[in-house]
């Protein structure tokens, strides 16, 4: 079998499936075409060479299949124990198309149930914010180390240092009623703060300016999870959300991953602020639109919390 013909052969096995060269940037894989199901690949080979293509198989099934066919050996650099290279110019089309196949249908029911278990687990698990309080400390900044563990691994090396944020940074925050925590099946997996206005650091903006400079604003301030909870960004800004329409917030030029979310979730770039340091940030405001559903849920949470109140 060609290389055209194998490649629509891994095309038409489903309408999930991708082709790519993820190895350019690497000389001695700048010709390796990979196919993907479900962000998993499947098979792959050299285009320049075309004598080995590598695919998934049962571990128990290998050596049967190495000593029944000469053209099926050891993969291209992954594991013999779990993957077989096979010959597509010595090996009968069937047997390429079927071990294909079988790679395919292996790697996607692996990850389809993988998904599966991530979904149910997601809709099991109880996910709560809370006030912060002084108890909570020693939990918060183990949160705190992990997201500067996050930040360094990312090529995040300025912010966060010469140990900030200090307890007693957190300390202020819960002193003003703007500490939260965030709890997955009651175990702290995150921080943040959300104050009021005004914000002395937001007074002036440099290249820019805000979307509104007169209303109120919350300001949300030190957001920090572990690297295992997802969603967390989400969660937090739902939650600040249903306290005011009106949200600012700031980050690190070198965080890349905060302005990624911080931009999925609608945020505009509103220019550059600086901090009492001197250092730099940039700045980001959103103003979301009051619906009548945000009116009424509204209306109920206030009501249960004056219900809880008394």
């Amino acid at each position: 079998m060609n290389i055209e013909d194998y490649r629509e052969f891994c095309l038409s096995l489903g309408e999930d499936i991708e082709e790519k060269l993820p190895f350019q940037k690497f000389k001695s894989g700048e010709g390796v075409l990979v196919f993907y199901v479900m962000g998993h690949m499947f098979s792959f080979f050299d285009c320049d060479d075309f004598s080995v293509i590598s695919l998934k198989c049962q571990p128990e099934r290998i050596e049967e299949l190495k000593t029944q066919y000469e053209c099926i050996g050891n993969p291209y650099n992954e594991s013999p124990k779990y993957w077989i290279g096979i010959n597509p110019k010595t090996a009968p089309d069937n047997l390429l198309q079927e071990l294909t196949r079988n790679s395919y249908e292996i790697v996607k029911a692996k990850y389809t149930k993988v998904k599966k278990n991530w979904i149910k687990r997601k809709k099991n698990m109880s996910r709560s914010i809370r006030k912060a309080i002084p108890t909570d400390m020693t939990s918060i900044m183990q949160v705190m180390e992990a997201a500067k563990g996050i930040m360094r691994s990312s090529g995040n090396m300025h912010q966060w240092t010469d140990g900030y944020p200090s307890e007693a940074v957190i300390l202020s925050d819960m002193e003003k009623d703007g500490g939260y925590v965030v709890e997955d099946e009651n175990q702290i997996v995150a921080y943040f703060a959300l104050l009021t206005s005004p914000e002395p650091t937001y007074a002036k903006i440099y290249d820019g300016e805000w979307l509104d400079d007169v209303q109120p604003y919350h300001v949300v301030h030190r957001i920090a999870s572990y690297p295992d909870a997802h969603g967390i960004f989400s969660s937090i800004m739902d939650f600040c959300f249903s306290k005011d329409s009106n949200i600012r917030i700031d980050t690190h030029r070198d965080n890349h991953i905060m302005q990624h979310v911080i931009k999925q979730y609608s945020f505009t770039y509103c220019g550059i602020i600086y901090l009492a340091s001197g250092d730099e940030r940039l700045a980001y405001q959103r103003i979301k639109q009051t619906s009548s559903t945000d009116i009424i849920n509204k209306q109920q949470q206030q009501s249960t919390e004056i219900n809880n109140k008394y």
